[in-house]
Parts: C-alpha cells; structure tokens; sequence
C-alpha cells in the first residue's frame, strides 16, 4: 500500500528471451486503506521486431487488517482490469480482470517479511477465454541497512492470464529511504506448459524504480 495521501510511480524493464517489455504503474493513496492504480505495458517482440502497447491497467487495492510486528498478518484485497486495447504484440484479445488476497508477515520489525497471494485472473473476452488460478509465496530479507534479499515462487500472471507454468525469481531490493527503492530480479519457468500458449518467458530479469511523493495535502484540523 503506497499510504495516505501519498502517490508513488513504479515503473521497470523486463528482459526474456522472447520480448524487451517496460511497465509503468502510478499510484495514489486516498487514503491508509485504499490504493487506486493505473498504469501501460509495452514493449519489442524479437521474433517479429515489432513495438506493441497494452493499456490501460486499472487496478484498486483496500488494506482490510495492518501487519503488526510479531503479530497478525496485513491482509490486503486487490482488483483489476486491462483493456484490450494498444497493438500487438504486448495487447492481449480480450477483456483481462483479476482479483487476489495477499497476506504480509512482519517478522522483527520488519527485519524479515513473510508475502503470500491467491487470485484469479481471466480472460473475458475474444477467442482466448480462459480462467486460471494465481498464487505466490515469497519473503524480503534485511541483509545489511538498506539491503534486502528477495525471493519468490508463483504460478500464475494476473496480467497474462495465458502464463501459468509455475516459475521462481530471486533478487534483491535497496530500500534507500522512503522516497526511492531500486530492485532487481533473474527467474526462470519450473516447468513447460503444454495447455495454455504462449508459455511466456523460459527465463528474465528485470530492473524497476520506485518513487514515493511527500505527502499530497495536509490534513486540516478540526
């Protein structure tokens, strides 16, 4: 959750062996509980050599229970929508919506977060319907101040509901202060899929960039 009153910008590269795709993701903070985002993908097919748009990305997130330090888990609830409209071949053929519950573990005043997720995602409409199940386990680890080793196992794109193989990605993210965070990762599919095509990416890495802004209004008092 990006806070109250605060917007943040993420935007990151995402290099496989079939495409270069850049992702951009800007986000607003009503408020502590509620998250309202809207972002593009676009990006090279180097199979065809062509440059392909998918927008717009719209998603809502509500903050349901905080995660307490050695306590309860943070619960959040997430839903989504992209459009099929851009140019291939980063456009998908139809409608694409997703919804998913994540749980956040704070371990240690945050020396050690503990992350899991389980969602849907769809296809709606077009000639590729079809409804798959996402889901992830990972953590994020404080190596050394600003330092943390991240890691991940997931199955399921609730952005591309075509990529189901399970894959794992592990990386690392430098919290440098509240305002900026740089993260990086290199994963890999776990297994071929033989149902839904295309498979997506055998293996990539990625490179992002977040950006948080000083608080967007003040509160008056009462």
């Amino acid at each position: 959750m990006v806070g109250g009153r605060l917007a943040q910008l993420e935007t990151w590269v995402l290099l496989d062996h079939e495409a270069f795709e850049h992702n951009l993701l800007a986000a607003v903070g009503p408020t502590e509980w509620l998250e309202v985002s809207v972002g593009a993908i676009h990006g090279l097919s180097f199979s065809d050599a062509k440059w392909g748009l998918a927008a717009p990305l719209l998603q809502g997130k509500v903050l349901l229970a905080p995660p307490l330090s050695g306590g309860t888990p943070g619960i959040a609830l997430a839903l989504g929508v992209l459009a099929p409209t851009g140019s291939p071949p980063v456009v998908l053929s139809g409608w694409n919506a997703y919804g998913y519950l994540a749980l956040t573990q704070n371990i240690a005043d945050e020396r050690v977060l503990i992350h899991a997720n389980l969602g849907v995602a769809a296809l709606l409409t077009g000639p590729e319907r079809v409804t798959v199940v996402t889901a992830g386990v990972g953590t994020q680890v404080r190596l050394y101040r600003f330092v943390h080793a991240v890691g991940e196992v997931f199955a399921g794109d609730p952005f591309d509901p075509r990529r189901v193989a399970p894959s794992m990605q592990v990386g690392f993210r430098l919290i440098l202060s509240d305002v900026v965070q740089v993260d990086g990762t290199a994963g890999a599919a776990l297994a071929n899929d033989d149902v839904h095509v295309p498979l997506g990416a055998a293996w990539w890495g990625t490179l992002g960039l977040r950006l948080v802004t000083p608080p967007l209004w003040r509160l008056e008092p009462r």
